[in-house]
């Protein structure tokens, strides 16, 4: 299984039509390679890099990006 620091993202004091960041590391603790790609749960949300390729041992780190506006 993969390793995700932290393990939650917290929002607060979030005004509308401001943009947020925050990032994530993801490290793989198995022997072999792993693909993936990351997908948002909400149009809200973008992940960069979204396609990934871990080594045995390798971290990466993932910046997400948060606009709360009106729905």
């Amino acid at each position: 299984m993969l390793e995700v620091s932290p393990e939650s993202l917290v929002y607060r004091d979030v005004r509308l039509n401001n943009a947020y960041v925050n990032s994530i590391c993801i490290t793989n603790p198995l022997p072999a390679t792993v693909e993936f790609t990351l997908r948002p749960s909400s149009q809200r949300y973008s992940l960069v890099p979204n396609r990934i390729t871990l080594a045995a041992g390798q971290s990466i780190v993932v910046v997400r990006c948060a606009r709360f506006g009106p729905k």
